[in-house]
């Protein structure tokens, strides 16, 4: 519904029962499926509307870009946390489709997306899912430098290299373990580290060695470790024995 406004919002003709909202009401040929996703009532409506979309360039240009829109400030505010894993893949994928075929230069959002999609794969185990995307991703990840926690946020970007790790890519698993710890530190400039900023700082230093070993970069691992160590001590130090420190404690002690 929110497309259609938009295209509604931007459409010359002058008539407003030409309006998409007239498909919904009174003419009722968009049903509700979920709270967030309306389909055609009858198939012979789909097709109708795809053959018309097909003929008309203009229009399938002007959906494409309305559909970006509308995708990009739903991935701003919170509404896309409100959807199911299901529809939040199918978002996605619906995003990343019209971003495919369209002339978007800003790359960030497409980056927001591959990431996302690929921590709901790895959330629900769907490692064979997240592979068919791999591609697409190493494409447009940039090489030998760090994504902007603003742009990709920090739990994503770490999801993203246990992703990677798991799918046996480790050279890519490596671009973003290392870019990950990076951006954390550029991220902290010369404020003064939070506790959550020190607990940041312990995934993404273990991240990155949990790649270097598997790579038999055997010392630069244990760097990293020994780093998340020193960090985990100090939360133990400062904010006390919590379970989530303590195992964090526990996980690094392993590694070494």
């Amino acid at each position: 519904i929110e497309v259609s406004e938009e295209l509604d919002s931007t459409s010359s003709l002058d008539s407003p029962d030409c309006s998409l909202r007239t498909a919904v009401y009174p003419f009722a040929l968009l049903a509700a499926r979920t709270a967030e996703v309306y389909e055609f009532r009858h198939r012979v409506f789909f097709d109708l509307a795809n053959e018309r979309s097909r003929r008309v360039r203009k229009f399938r240009h002007s959906l494409r870009k309305a559909l970006i829109e509308v995708g990009q400030r739903w991935h701003r505010s919170d509404r896309l946390a409100q959807l199911s894993a299901a529809e939040q893949e199918t978002f996605c994928v619906l995003m990343l489709q019209q971003l495919e075929e369209s002339d978007h230069e800003d790359q960030s959002f497409e980056l927001c997306l591959l990431a996302g999609l690929m921590g709901l794969f790895e959330q629900q185990g769907q490692y064979s899912k997240a592979a068919k995307w791999l591609e697409r991703l190493v494409s447009v990840w940039p090489i030998e430098e760090a994504v902007s926690l603003e742009i990709v946020p920090f739990y994503t970007q770490a999801s993203l290299a246990k992703t990677l790790l798991e799918l046996g890519s480790l050279e890519e698993a490596l671009q973003v373990g290392s870019g990950l710890l990076t951006a954390k530190i550029e991220s902290l400039g010369d404020d003064m580290c939070t506790h959550e900023d020190f607990g940041e700082l312990v995934i993404a230093q273990r991240n990155l060695g949990d790649v270097l070993m598997y790579l038999n970069r055997w010392n630069e691992a244990f760097d990293q470790f020994e780093a998340a160590l020193e960090n985990v001590n100090v939360l133990l130090k400062e904010v006390g024995e919590t379970a989530e420190h303590l195992e964090e404690l526990s996980v690094v002690q392993s590694r070494m």
